[in-house]
Formats: C-alpha cells, structure tokens, sequence
C-alpha cells in the first residue's frame, strides 16, 4: 500500500489558473503515480519538475493532465485518459 503526502507551497497557483479550473492537480497526479503498475521510468517522467525557465517548478505531470484536460475539455476526461495511460 503506499501513502501518499500533499502538500501545497501555492507555488502552482498560476497553472490552475491558466486551466480554468483544475482542483489539486499535484495531488492527482501523485496518487495516479502512485497507484501505477507502470515502470519506474514512467513514475519518473510525471513526477518530473523543470528546472529552467520558463517552466522552471512546473511538473511535467501536471501540465500533461493540463493539456489533457484542454484537448479532452473535461477534468474527468482527463483523469480517466490519464488512467488508462498509467494502466490504473
């Protein structure tokens, strides 16, 4: 079983201002990780943070559930796309 630890510094304000309305978009995709069979290379890759501008901060995962949920125009889209992709 794994735990999984929120915790938000507001640092990501701004991304779920850019999406409209994306509620806790850090702590979805650290429970989607989480909760993965998929390989750790994959795990990796979403809990990816940049470190140059100007996406310095931002985690790869978050602004993949981002454009998911632009393209899909639907939150629960998204988590279900983003469900599939991650074999949950």
């Amino acid at each position: 079983m794994d735990t999984i630890h929120c915790y938000d510094d507001g640092f990501g304000r701004g991304l779920g201002t850019l999406a409209g309305r994306i509620w806790g978009a850090a702590t979805l995709r650290r429970c989607l990780v989480a909760l993965s069979e998929e390989t750790q290379l994959l795990r990796d890759l979403f809990s990816f943070r940049f470190v140059d501008a100007p996406l310095e901060g931002r985690s790869f995962g978050n602004l993949f559930f981002l454009a998911l949920t632009k393209i899909l125009s639907s939150e629960k889209q998204a988590i279900e796309a983003l469900s599939r992709i991650l074999k949950i």
